[in-house]
């Protein structure tokens, strides 16, 4: 394991590997903290041990260690058990719930891309990582389904600041995504634009 900074790299390979009896994957698992004092998980990454292999990403959002350190073990034979892990993992991914709530009401209840309505697959996304709870902004934020979400983080689906969603044409048309976002009513919590300029890699005011 190396540690530096606000990032924390598990390997599992080496004399490990050749002990490997319940086949683990091989490989790197990399955390990506918020800052160097480590408490809260922003992201976390997968690099297979193949040459040239590059970190993926596995999830991104904001794991307070603390939290996760409080799930007990899932066991399938024991359904309130199960039943109970899965309530805490939903409840992790959805967000802090004073950042979702107000999230839930700018956008209707309704996933920003797709006008989902379900409330259980909704999620707060952050547009610009948390960094603390001035990021828990409505306006750095956008009301996605799961899997929007997941897209969201991976880069795969962008928002200019124009709200005009910007995706690769398989990923549009294998999702057959709209133009552009469905904006909140209230102009005042529609997303930041220097947010999202930042998180399309463009330059932004400061």
């Amino acid at each position: 394991m190396s540690v530096r900074g606000n990032i924390a790299d598990m390997g599992y390979a080496g004399d490990h590997q050749e002990r490997n009896e319940n086949k683990f994957s091989i490989g790197t698992i990399r955390l990506i903290f918020t800052d160097s004092s480590r408490k809260h998980v922003r992201a976390v990454q997968w690099r297979d041990p193949t040459p040239d292999a590059k970190f993926v990403v596995c999830a991104t959002d904001r794991y307070d260690l603390a939290t996760l350190a409080g799930l007990t073990p899932f066991y399938p034979t024991n359904q309130e058990d199960g039943h109970n892990q899965i309530e805490r993992m939903v409840t992790l991914r959805q967000g802090q719930r004073s950042f979702r709530n107000s999230l839930m009401a700018a956008y209707e209840r309704r996933c920003a891309i797709t006008a989902c309505e379900i409330d259980e697959v909704l999620e707060a996304a952050h547009i610009s990582p948390y960094m603390g709870e001035h990021t828990n902004h409505v306006t750095n934020g956008l009301l996605l389904r799961a899997d929007m979400h997941t897209l969201f983080d991976c880069g795969l689906i962008k928002v200019d600041p124009d709200l005009r969603i910007i995706a690769a044409s398989h990923v549009r048309d294998a999702y057959k995504l709209p133009d552009a976002i469905r904006p909140s009513k209230n102009i005042e919590a529609h997303p930041n634009c220097e947010a999202l300029k930042l998180k399309m890699g463009l330059p932004a005011r400061k």
